[in-house]
């Protein structure tokens, strides 16, 4: 059985101070089977050479105008052609697992949707606080609602939710 694509939504705008690692954290990781779609929202920095100097793997798309985050990423999520559709911020990183373990366990439990903790760093890699979810599995919109804790660069949907 073949692995799933998984779709890598970044929105991007002026981001060029840590662009290169955020891409790198994908690179590095362990599950290989994936696409970044690349949404530049109308940078005026080096982000667009950065983002196309990496290759087939990454789709780039230049938005003609500077739109909301949650509006890019509508768009992004247009484009994705995975399975599954993953979030990631240019100035966040992923583990080298991050994808292997989330997608062993969407494809295991059949979940829809699925997000984890965090580990927050400053610019020099210095932990800062770690963020773990309080609500762990079952129906929990109610939960969700009520506590809004999900943390977007671990989030992880199925894209019949799209």
């Amino acid at each position: 059985m073949s692995s799933p694509l998984v779709s890598i939504v970044m929105n991007c705008y002026n981001s060029e101070q840590f662009l290169r690692e955020a891409i790198e954290s994908v690179y590095k990781q362990t599950y290989s089977n994936w696409e970044i779609i690349f949404w530049d929202n109308k940078s005026s920095d080096q982000s667009a050479s950065i983002a196309k100097a990496y290759g087939p793997k990454v789709h780039y798309f230049y938005g003609d105008k500077k739109l909301s985050l949650g509006h890019a990423r509508k768009l992004a999520m247009q484009e994705a052609r995975g399975e599954y559709i993953a979030f990631l911020d240019t100035d966040d990183l992923w583990l080298e697992a991050h994808l292997e373990e989330q997608v062993a366990f969407m494809e295991d439990s059949k979940y829809l949707a699925s997000y984890a903790g965090i580990q927050e760093i400053n610019a020099d890699g210095v932990i800062i606080r770690d963020l773990f979810p309080r609500f762990y599995s079952g129906p929990m919109l109610r939960n969700i609602l009520r506590q809004f804790e999900i943390n977007v660069p671990t989030m992880m949907l199925h894209r019949s939710l799209i």
